[in-house]
This record gives structure tokens, C-alpha cells and sequence, in this order.
């Protein structure tokens, strides 16, 4: 019987492709701040934080400050229906 023999190398190697790098990554490297990869994703990550921080604290504010507006008209038929004892 004659023996199978496989080469160490596989005859289909991948072609290099060019890494192509995220649009925020190259607005940042093109700010001339930072001149790795690493350093802008760092910067990146730490726009993100801050814009979560701002955002939360819009949002604790916002509902910290909001009241119901009902028109004087609503508000005294509320106030009647509340108020009123039940079945009378």
C-alpha cells in the first residue's frame, strides 16, 4: 500500500488584507493628540464615559424638576372627585 502524505504547509494561504481602521479612530489620529490605535480608542472610551456621566445627569435633573401642568378647569374637577365621599 503506498502511504498518504500530506505537506506541512496548506497549498491556500489567505491574502494579507489591508487592516482598515474605524472613521472614529482616524478622526482622532487626524487631531494630531494621540498617535496609536490604543491611544484613540482610550480617548474614545473616555468621551463615552463622559457623555454617559452628562446624560445621566440630565436625566436625574430633568425628573427631578417636572411637575404635572393640568389646566385650572381639570384641576378643580379632580379635586372634587377626589375629595368627594364615595356615593354621594
Amino acid at each position: 500500500m503506498a502511504e498518504i502524505q500530506f505537506s506541512e504547509e496548506p497549498d491556500y494561504q489567505r491574502p494579507v488584507q489591508p487592516e482598515e481602521k474605524s472613521f472614529f479612530i482616524r478622526l482622532v489620529l487626524a487631531t494630531k493628540i494621540v498617535s496609536t490605535d490604543r491611544q484613540a480608542e482610550q480617548v474614545l472610551l473616555v468621551i463615552a464615559v463622559i457623555a454617559l456621566l452628562i446624560s445621566v445627569s440630565l436625566f436625574i435633573s430633568a425628573s427631578k424638576n417636572t411637575k404635572l401642568i393640568i389646566p385650572g378647569n381639570q384641576i378643580d374637577a379632580a379635586r372634587k372627585a377626589f375629595l368627594s365621599p364615595a356615593g354621594r
